[in-house]
């Protein structure tokens, strides 16, 4: 194990190693509790990503009590970039073009909303059990542990304000237990923003690219698709035709998810001389491939195996 990542398991190992498995309804309601503490408080603060070898900070506002949740996700590093997401929408505002691209790393981030509406169903898929306790950016956290009942998703960490319900660190980790995703606050302000202009984008006059986030935004509702190969509880949450941040041509997206972990598969017509890929980047799995002159990539915080077996049985029907 190299320096920097024996490093960072001692950073999110808990201090107590008694597990304390919760049963079914006991787990839902933890997460029930979780949601609504990310979604329901207004809050501020700087965050860490660590991923792979990258160390990415954030600057976060997010309030509540407008009527819609409203919050602002900022780099702090080069190139800059904020994202502005309600319930509907995100945007993204950057001072130029390639500053826009650069945003792909983060734009879609929730942290420290971390689970789906369908709180229910990630208890069948996931045993959840108490691990241990914690402090960090000065308040005190309980960190609770998610294993998956199959082989085909991340055991995953995160570490609940004990007052508040909110997720202050989360962590992905291998099935050998081995941390290849870490949020974690280092600043965190609990309570209404004291200036909304904490909200408003600076880049408002530079590049700008925006896409509905809205929930049942099912389009065409996955028709002309098969996915044999989809793991057990994994549900459409969109199928929309979009323009990517890239600026290529519109390309019909797909997402599921299992209220935790998500896929996303992009369908795109591309020169013959495209070719399929693959790529591992902390969790974050994607592989593409050829069907005549169709590019279908899958991509998602799921290892390797998983990604593989679904690009691999997708099937798209003729008109």
């Amino acid at each position: 194990m190299s320096g920097w990542r024996a490093a960072l398991c001692v950073l999110v190992v808990p201090v107590c190693a008694a597990a304390v498995p919760l049963g079914g309804k006991q787990a839902v309601a933890l997460l029930d509790r979780v949601a609504v503490a990310a979604s329901h408080q207004s809050y501020s603060g700087i965050y860490q990503h660590q991923y792979a070898r990258s160390l990415m900070t954030y600057r976060l506002a997010h309030a509540s009590g407008l009527g819609n949740p409203l919050e602002k996700r900022e780099s702090l590093d080069d190139p800059p970039w904020e994202v502005v997401r309600d319930n509907q929408s995100l945007t993204v505002y950057a001072p130029d073009r390639q500053a826009l691209k650069a945003a792909r790393t983060g734009a879609f981030q929730t942290f420290p909303s971390l689970f789906g509406d369908n709180r229910a169903e990630i208890a069948r898929h996931y045993a959840v059990e108490r691990i241990g306790k914690d402090r960090t950016a000065g308040r005190d956290c309980v960190w609770w542990q998610l294993t998956p009942r199959d082989a085909q998703r991340y055991p995953r960490r995160f570490c609940a304000d004990i007052r508040t319900s909110l997720i202050l660190k989360s962590a992905i980790l291998t099935a050998d237990r081995q941390i290849i995703d870490r949020l974690s606050f280092s600043e965190l302000k609990l309570g209404k923003l004291g200036d909304l202009g904490q909200l408003q984008p600076q880049y408002r006059d530079g590049a700008v690219w925006r896409m509905p986030v809205a929930a049942g935004d099912r389009g065409d509702g996955g028709r002309g698709i098969q996915i044999p190969g989809l793991p057990e509880g994994f549900a459409l949450q969109r199928d929309v035709s979009r323009r990517l941040l890239s600026g290529q041509q519109a390309v019909r997206h797909l997402v599921y998810s299992d209220g935790v972990a998500s896929l996303s598969v992009f369908i795109e017509r591309v020169p013959d001389a495209v070719q399929p890929t693959a790529m591992q980047n902390g969790a974050i799995t994607l592989r593409s491939r050829k069907m005549g002159d169709i590019l279908v990539t899958v991509v998602g915080d799921l290892p390797d195996n998983a990604v593989q077996s679904v690009s691999h049985s997708i099937i798209l029907l003729r008109p």
